[in-house]
């Protein structure tokens, strides 16, 4: 991951990133149980594709993403408890 995570990634690199994360998924199945084989970790697979395409891991983070969700459902759950005359007016 550190690889993928570089400032500066070469070209050379990827093959390198897709060897190292290959070679821990095989071996991921013996050092965990399978209970612990999950999506997330499949997705893992296809690291060195997304660098290829977009560039080191710090350039792109679903947590961004995550965070204007909560965002929004805690407006969700305001507007639910405190309605607007609007709202009340519109029923």
């Amino acid at each position: 991951m550190q690889l993928a995570e570089s400032r500066s990634i070469e070209p050379s690199t990827i093959p390198d990133i897709n060897d190292l994360l290959t070679k821990f998924l095989q071996q991921f199945p013996l050092l965990y149980t399978k209970r612990h084989n999950v999506q997330s970790v499949h997705s893992i697979a296809h690291i060195g594709a997304t660098v290829q395409d977009f560039g080191q891991l710090s350039n792109y983070s679903t947590f961004n993403f995550q965070s204007l969700l909560g965002i929004s459902s805690s407006f969700e759950t305001l507007f639910r408890k405190y309605p607007s005359k609007q709202t009340i007016s519109n029923k």
